[in-house]
């Protein structure tokens, strides 16, 4: 059971820096690199709603009755 954990202790750590280092930091890299804004979040002062419509409607409210 020691060994066990011992090898948690030291795999875990390894395994995420792996990860991180060669998935997440190239697609940060890539993304700043094609300028690309994921999540448009500017603000306007003039805005009354960020609210973005659908064309056509949703399903009628009425149809939502029994969900689950």
């Amino acid at each position: 059971m020691r060994f066990g954990v011992l090898l948690n202790r030291v795999t875990n750590p390894v395994l995420m820096a792996v990860l991180f280092y060669l998935v997440i930091t190239p697609i940060g890299v890539i993304v700043r690199l094609l300028d690309n804004n994921l999540l448009p979040v500017d603000f306007d002062a003039e805005r009354q709603s960020y609210w973005i419509e659908r064309k056509p409607p949703g399903p009628a409210p009425e149809t939502m009755t029994q969900q689950f």
